[in-house]
Order: C-alpha cells, then sequence, then structure tokens
C-alpha cells in the first residue's frame, strides 16, 4: 500500500483540507476521506483523487456546469428568458429558466419546454387564453372545465362533455340535437351517391330503430328501398343491373337447353353442364329467365318483378318468392330436383330438422362413463333422453323420439339421392 499523501490545509478550488477522516468499507477496506471547509461556511468530505483531479471544488454551492445552449435574451410568444436559474438546478436534475412574460409575471420553466415552444407565457395568461367559459360554439355553450373537457349546455337543454379543439374548429355545434333531426328528416344522406345509387328520401314505412332504409336512384331510372349500411360497407351499389351486367357477360345470358322426358323436363345451366329437373307444367313460367348454378342450387335475375335481388328456382315454382318467412326444403336433398313432388314449403326450424348433422348431433359417446348419451333439440330447447351402454339401444332410442318430435320432417337417410 502506498504512502499517505498530506492534503492537509491544501486548499482545492473553493475547498480548504483540515484533516483526514478513516472509513472501512463492509469488507473490511480503510479509505481516506479528507474533511474539507468550503468558502461559503459548509463542509463536506470527500476523497484525495476527486480533490487531485479537480472533480471536486465545492460543496456544491456552486451548481454543476451548465452544457446545454444558452437561451438567455431568447423571446418565445409574449416571454423573454432572463437567464438560469442556479438554485433550481442545484435541487433538481434539469435545468430551469426564468423567464419574464409581457404581463410582468416572472416564473420558471425548463428549457425543452421552451425550445419547443410548450410554453409562450406565464401560467396566468395562459389560463386566461384557454378560458372559454361563456363563449358560444354553435347551440353549446361553455359552463367550466372538468379534466381536459369542457361542460356545455345546448340550446334544447341537454348538457353535454365536449373537447376545447372540437369546439374551436367547429366538429361539434351541438349536444346531438342537429344531428337526430336530420336524421329523422334525411337531410344529412339526400344526394349522397353510392355506386350507381343516389339518395333521394328515407325509407319511412320500412325504417325501424337501429335500422334505416333509403329510397335510390340507379343510373339505370330505377327506385330502390335499401339498407343504409349496406350502402356505407359497399354490399349494394346499384339496383341490381350492375350484377346483371356482370352474370350477362359471364354466363354470356344464353337460353338454357331443354331436355324433355316423358314425365318432367331438364333445364340445362348456362355456366355448367348440370342439369335441374322440373315438371312440364312449370316450365313457361321458368323459360323466361336465363338459369345458372350457385353452390348447387338453381337462380335467375329479374329487374322487373323481383327488383334487385336473384330468384331461386324452387321458390319460383312454389309461389314463394316474396314470402322470406318460408323456405322450400327438397325432400331427398338432392337441390337438383326442382319437381313438385320433391319440394316442400316449411318453416326454417323444420328445415333445419331434416337435416344430417341434427341427426348425427342426438347421439353422442360417453368416452368415460362407456355409456352413449341421446338427445334432441326441439324448439330450441335440448331434451335429454338419457345414456345407454348399447349404441343399438341408443340409436333406436333417437329415432323414435325424431319420429315423435320431428315427424315427417325428420332426415331420412332412405330417402336421400346422390346428386351426382
Amino acid at each position: 500500500m502506498g504512502k499517505l499523501i498530506d492534503l492537509t490545509g491544501q486548499r482545492f478550488g473553493k475547498l480548504t483540507v483540515k484533516y483526514p477522516i478513516e472509513h472501512y468499507t463492509p469488507t473490511g477496506n480503510k479509505i481516506t476521506y479528507w474533511h474539507c471547509e468550503c468558502d461559503c461556511g459548509n463542509t463536506c468530505d470527500t476523497t484525495s483523487v476527486s480533490l487531485r483531479s479537480g472533480t471536486k471544488t465545492s460543496c456544491g454551492c456552486t451548481g454543476r456546469k451548465f452544457r446545454g445552449i444558452d437561451l438567455t435574451g431568447e423571446r418565445h410568444g409574449s416571454m423573454t428568458v432572463l437567464g438560469l436559474n442556479i438554485e433550481e438546478r442545484k435541487l433538481k436534475k434539469y435545468s430551469k429558466w426564468d423567464c419574464k412574460c409581457d404581463c410582468g409575471n416572472i416564473f420558471t420553466d425548463t428549457g425543452t419546454r421552451i425550445k419547443n415552444n410548450k410554453v409562450t407565457c406565464c401560467p396566468e395568461c395562459f389560463k386566461k387564453e384557454n378560458d372559454i367559459t361563456g363563449q358560444k360554439f354553435g347551440k353549446l355553450t361553455a359552463i367550466k372545465k372538468i379534466g381536459n373537457s369542457w361542460e356545455c349546455i345546448c340550446d334544447c337543454g341537454n348538457h353535454c362533455m365536449r373537447t376545447k379543439s372540437a369546439l374551436q374548429t367547429g366538429k361539434t355545434t351541438s349536444c346531438g340535437c342537429d344531428f337526430s333531426e336530420k336524421v329523422k328528416s334525411g337531410k344529412q344522406d339526400k344526394g349522397k351517391k353510392y355506386g350507381k345509387l343516389t339518395v333521394i328520401d328515407v325509407d319511412k314505412e320500412r325504417s325501424l330503430p337501429g335500422r334505416k332504409y333509403l329510397i335510390c336512384v340507379c343510373d339505370c331510372g330505377m327506385n330502390v328501398s335499401v339498407r343504409k349500411d349496406s350502402l356505407e360497407n359497399g354490399d349494394i351499389v346499384s339496383c341490381g343491373c350492375y350484377h346483371r351486367e356482370i352474370v350477362k357477360n359471364t354466363h354470356n345470358f344464353k337460353q338454357n337447353y331443354v331436355i324433355v322426358f316423358d314425365d318432367h323436363m331438364a333445364i340445362k345451366s348456362s355456366n355448367n353442364d348440370n342439369d335441374f329437373l322440373i315438371d312440364k307444367e312449370d316450365y313457361p313460367k321458368l323459360k323466361e329467365f336465363c338459369w345458372f348454378e350457385n353452390q348447387g342450387y338453381a337462380y335467375a335475375y329479374s329487374r322487373n318483378k323481383y327488383s334487385v335481388k336473384d330468384i331461386s328456382m324452387a321458390r319460383l315454382i312454389m309461389n314463394c318468392i316474396e314470402n322470406k318467412d318460408v323456405e322450400v326444403d327438397h325432400i331427398n336433398h338432392n337441390t337438383y330436383d326442382n319437381r313438385k313432388q320433391n319440394l316442400r314449403i316449411v318453416s326454417t326450424l323444420q328445415n333445419n330438422w331434416n337435416q344430417e348433422r341434427a341427426h348425427h348431433a342426438c347421439i353422442k359417446e360417453n368416452m368415460q362413463a362407456k355409456t352413449w348419451d341421446v338427445s334432441i333439440t326441439y324448439k330450441l330447447n335440448n331434451i335429454k333422453l338419457g345414456s345407454y351402454k348399447s349404441k343399438e339401444l341408443a340409436l333406436d332410442i333417437r329415432d323414435k323420439a325424431e319420429e315423435v318430435f320431428y315427424g315427417e320432417y325428420k332426415y331420412d337417410k332412405e330417402k336421400v339421392v346422390d346428386a351426382s
């Protein structure tokens, strides 16, 4: 270990060394500190290395050396920077500057906020500039500030919360009563164009709360009533003429070929070679349309009677095109067979009963209990029919339950005909 150099009486900056003090670390090592007295009257302890290297030259009264940009004399907004605040710098790690506002108030703020023009006046002036109490914006009058928003009262008497920027920029001018009036009258929708459709009025007869219908005129001259959300989402862009043009170009809108049998006929699809079976007596009302296949079903497009949507061959044969409360069920599950003997009008619930998935969902194997659980769904109620150790017995119980609950609409595998 080297010999200790005696620093007693020596002067380093504002510090005068008085005497050494021995300190011991937790591990037992001895460190020598020097007790010093500053010119300001305070005392402090420091190491000889800090004194001799010039790192420590005072007790801290002079503060740290400022290495930033000098903002003294700069003007920002309605204030002038006077200089660096030494007292604040001693207490905190960041620098604060003394500023003078045009109103005469002197205040301090950080250099970062000053350089970025986050502060351009004293807090009192800032509060006055941002106080909009009593000011009127459209139908709204600002009452008081709550948090970052302003409580406002509308001319209609309702209270609401709005931001200052929304009020000053004119984004909001009422509590919403203006919009409600426009919605009822349809003023905010009239004249808007969605694809080929132009809104002309609100369909008050069809509109419901949360479901608004608009009367639109298409570029082709046809008027239609369309849901507003369908227009905004882009689901509907015309009265149907645009879709018909696509179909015409895709399928060449050619007349369907017809095959005549002894007791029925077959209409060949315009977009593939599949045939749709029909009764001879139904051909006169089907021959006016060009029929094409879509997911196994026969469809056609009509402009006059059936407005903008496609029509189903099965629905047209059963005369229920406009009745959306019923469905047409193919008894043998062959959607290409549209003869009356294979079609029946049913409800949505009855149509679901005649599904293979509903048939198999009635029975499930319980691996843990080694049993077969039987249940049946009837009118949205799941009815449990018990658990059986034999699968054959469980299948028999299921078939009998379907006969009781579903009757003629139950799924019958023997009636299923392969469409191919």
